[in-house]
């Protein structure tokens, strides 16, 4: 999961997607993890509103630290999954060519939407962070229900 600074979307996602994979029992049998594309804020803590909404589903986001997608980060990861349009083109300049296939859009994963981009809620209130929280969970499920199909194969 990966978005610019990694102390609010992708660490909501990686939270939810830990917790579906925990439900299903197959959270051993998924490497889940959440990087940032900028490094200016690196080494912050996740943003309290972002925890305190996770919090609210029985999702805990951990006092994780914000750190920057590494190059071997593309070999390791069968998916990278960005928050928005901005942050896949800066991945997709940045991935070797060989693992492009990995890169997609977390909202991509959604049957019926207009708009590829979770919206960053960082500048905003804790509604949007509600907002964001709600709609990155229905985008995870999706995203997990069709690997659970692959990892069931």
């Amino acid at each position: 999961m990966v978005c610019r600074h990694n102390i609010c979307r992708s660490p909501i996602a990686e939270g939810l997607l830990r917790h579906y994979l925990k439900q299903e029992k197959l959270d051993r049998a998924v490497r889940v993890d959440s990087a940032a594309t900028h490094d200016d804020m690196l080494g912050s803590r996740v943003d309290d509103r972002a925890r305190k909404v996770a919090l609210k589903i029985d999702v805990d986001l951990g006092r994780r630290k914000s750190k920057k997608i590494k190059p071997k980060d593309y070999a390791k990861f069968d998916y990278i999954l960005a928050m928005d349009r901005n942050n896949y083109e800066l991945l997709l300049q940045q991935c070797p060519p060989e693992y492009i296939s990995k890169l997609s859009l977390i909202l991509s994963y959604l049957d019926e939407v207009d708009n590829f981009d979770v919206p960053d809620p960082y500048y905003g209130s804790v509604a949007g962070f509600e907002k964001v929280c709600g709609l990155l969970d229905i985008a995870v499920k999706a995203f997990a229900e069709r690997c659970l199909i692959q990892l069931e194969e």
